[in-house]
């Protein structure tokens, strides 16, 4: 992903697929992290600024929005009640919000939000298991597991 003159920018000659990652590599990923988690503060305390206390929601979509850690980190700032990182959230994620954006916004559509007629309430869910299974797999693989009453966990049916 990275050619000769981002070496030369950062100091390092390019690290080849496969090989060793040094301290020089690590060093680099924790910095990038941390701009992207600034930036991303930065953006959503910057659109916050934008649509005021008309709105507690924020929707994330693109690549970066697949970073669990920065978003964490964001929603530790509270800046918005509500953080949704929509299903398609890689860069291709980008053009289902043009799409919806032009639709709503630049075509006068007027959106409505009922909580019923939600097309992704599932998308998130990915497949099922049976409970039964999921224990012979951890099992099997030697895998430590505790197990909880349905009452005790967050997810809720």
């Amino acid at each position: 992903m990275t050619n000769e003159k981002f070496a030369r920018l950062f100091g390092g000659e390019r690290r080849l697929p496969e090989t060793r990652i040094t301290k020089h590599e690590m060093d680099m990923a924790a910095s990038v992290q941390k701009v992207v988690e600034e930036i991303l503060i930065l953006t959503a305390r910057y659109a916050k600024s934008l649509v005021g206390e008309e709105t507690d929601n924020l929707v994330l979509a693109g690549g970066v929005a697949l970073n669990c850690v920065a978003n964490g980190k964001l929603q530790k700032q509270k800046i918005f009640q509500n953080i949704w990182v929509q299903p398609a959230a890689g860069d291709a994620g980008g053009a289902l919000g043009a799409a919806l954006y032009y639709y709503y916004w630049k075509s006068g559509k007027e959106r409505v939000v009922d909580g019923i007629n939600d097309r992704q309430k599932g998308s998130y869910l990915g497949s099922a298991y049976a409970k039964d299974k999921i224990e012979r797999w951890l099992i099997d693989n030697h895998y430590p597991y505790e197990k909880y009453e349905e009452q005790n966990t967050l997810c809720k049916k």
